[in-house]
């Protein structure tokens, strides 16, 4: 962060969406080359009362400057759920890109509908596959023209609009239908919305996919199970490894995660508790050694799932824990709880 904004000390604006938690807020950094002043906006689209120092972000942002900056909530697009977040971000960007960029800090609160997301994502996906078309990004041939709509039943897990797309080009279930590489699978599985739809729609399209196609990944490397081990879905992790158990071993986020490891990092407790009891056995052949186990190990205490970190450490006694206890002595409210008592006695024997 600070030698992005070191590299481009002469800009005015920074924009940079921030997952808080499992939500999605924009932050923008307005700087006054002349003056060496900053301000900050910050646009959450949770209804309720905010405040900047609620944001631990904000002081991330002044160590990286070094310097105090006047932050500011702006009246924004409002969510009338759980999920909108996202898109309400990505409306902001597009209105800050586009439009006024000043007229945008004093906009009203207004809550966003589903009419205006879903046009939202109709204009943008039309000009996204237009430019793909010319930059000949290697998508199959149908792709092009079924992207729009196939991506759109994919990101709202409906199936009677998938299914009477692939019905009639049954290979766009193995093809990309985003720049970056994802297959229907891909945005399904990382979908948030209604977790009965999500279920059906992804064990329908399991059904019409083979061993290989499930272990198809994007330009990150992910594979659908690593994308809905981040997002925390249990039920679509369950088919998934049930299809193809080979997919626990696959790492994401260019090579470097696994599965286990990033469920864990996002703290889904559940999805991490269930791969990790598929996965029997962390060996090195499978892509684990002592460094990683050990910081899949500080992951699980700093998200306090002391019952796995203790299993791990009592069962791979070779793993490097120097940064556990510390982190323990971060956490003095954990002391109150037996697990991470016995956690602390654990690493000290094992030290």
């Amino acid at each position: 962060m600070r030698s992005v904004i070191s590299f481009h000390k002469d800009k005015q604006w920074f924009m940079a969406p921030h997952l808080l938690g499992k939500h999605w807020v924009l932050i923008l950094l307005q700087h006054h080359p002349t003056y060496k002043t900053w301000k900050g906006h910050i646009f959450d689209s949770l209804k309720g009362i905010k405040d900047p120092s609620n944001y631990p972000i904000t002081n991330t942002f002044e160590d990286a400057i070094n310097q105090k900056i006047t932050w500011g909530m702006v009246d924004c697009r409002q969510q009338p759920k759980d999920w909108e977040c996202g898109y309400c971000v990505m409306m902001a960007m597009y209105d800050f890109v586009i439009h006024n960029r000043e007229r945008m800090l004093v906009n009203k609160l207004t809550m966003v509908r589903q009419r205006q997301i879903d046009e939202f994502v109709e204009h943008t996906l039309e000009v996204h596959y237009t430019l793909l078309n010319k930059m000949d990004f290697n998508l199959c041939s149908s792709s092009v023209k079924c992207g729009v709509p196939l991506y759109e039943a994919s990101v709202k897990c409906n199936w009677k609009a998938a299914k009477a797309i692939l019905d009639n080009k049954p290979e766009l279930v193995r093809c990309s239908i985003t720049e970056n590489g994802e297959t229907p699978l891909h945005v399904a599985s990382s979908a948030k919305g209604d977790p009965k739809r999500e279920k059906e729609f992804v064990k329908n399209l399991v059904d019409m996919m083979g061993e290989k196609d499930l272990e198809l990944q994007n330009r990150n490397y992910n594979t659908a199970l690593y994308l809905a081990a981040v997002t925390g879905n249990l039920e679509i992790v369950k088919i998934l490894v049930r299809a193809n158990s080979k997919l626990l071993k696959i790492p994401g986020a260019y090579g470097q995660m696994m599965p286990l490891y990033v469920a864990v990092l996002f703290g889904n407790k559940d999805v991490a508790d269930y791969i990790y009891e598929e996965s029997r056995i962390l060996s090195n052949k499978d892509g684990w050694n002592p460094q990683n186990l050990g910081w899949l190990v500080e992951k699980c205490v700093e998200n306090n799932m002391f019952d796995m970190a203790l299993k791990i450490v009592k069962k791979y006694s070779d793993i490097d824990t120097k940064n556990v206890l510390k982190i323990l002595a971060g956490k003095p409210e954990a002391f109150h709880e037996t697990e991470s008592n016995i956690m602390a006695r654990t690493v000290k024997s094992g030290t």
